[in-house]
């Protein structure tokens, strides 16, 4: 961060090769100058004039909020994975609240052959999903994590489950973040982190879920299985 009596005017955010700064336009294109000054850099893109690509994520600028989203990347994976839903039985209609000790699991009858390719599918399908769930579709983190931790021992459900996902993605496709312009005149900093537990209802294992956020915006999201 960059300081400038009592104020931050600049963030610099810096990943592999990709750098961003976010802060008071004088500011931000400074040190983009200054970056390029050492370094050979490409063009310098501003998000006030166009929406910016960064790290897999759309940024534009919406009268002052910022949004991100991966709409594109939803666009292009409902199409790829809805020609392959068609090719293969989609998810039962209560698949996604059914337990392994439930007899309706077609994991353990299947052919070994028939097995390893349900259990392909499914890591591929919640693969690409993670993919926004990580990065701009939080919204979908607990349902994802649940559908995860059944894919080695049963694949069907979570195949079944990551369907339910891919239906709910399909329903709500343009879902994303929004940073709300918050002007401040301090160095004044919250971080504010939010956990949860279930306590096994199941009697299985419990399910954490945080949330931070700083300056009341998000930054960061996690639901995992304990």
């Amino acid at each position: 961060s960059i300081f400038e009596v009592n104020r931050v005017i600049d963030h610099i955010g810096i990943k592999v090769n990709d750098v961003t700064a976010m802060g008071i336009l004088r500011a931000a294109m400074a040190c983009m100058k200054a970056i390029g000054d050492m370094w050979k850099v490409s063009k310098i893109e501003s998000i006030r004039q166009q929406s910016l690509t960064y790290l897999g994520m759309v940024m534009e600028w919406k009268k002052g909020d910022i949004l991100l989203h991966q709409r594109t990347y939803v666009k292009d994976f409902l199409e790829r994975w809805g020609k392959a839903r068609s090719r293969h039985t989609t998810a039962e209609p209560d698949s996604f609240s059914k337990h392994p000790s439930d007899s309706s699991d077609g994991s353990k009858s299947l052919h070994q052959s028939e097995m390893n390719k349900v259990t392909k599918q499914a890591q591929s399908l919640i693969g690409g999903l993670l993919w926004l769930s990580t990065r701009t579709r939080p919204d979908i983190s607990y349902a994802l994590s649940s559908a995860s931790t059944y894919v080695s021992q049963h694949p069907q459900i979570a195949l079944n489950k990551a369907w339910h996902i891919y239906q709910y993605i399909s329903t709500y496709p343009y879902f994303g973040i929004r940073y709300i312009f918050q002007p401040t005149t301090t160095l004044s900093v919250a971080l504010d982190l939010f956990t949860d537990a279930s306590f096994a209802p199941e009697g299985g294992r419990s399910q954490t879920g945080t949330i931070t956020f700083f300056n009341n915006s998000l930054v960061s999201w996690n639901s995992t299985r304990q």
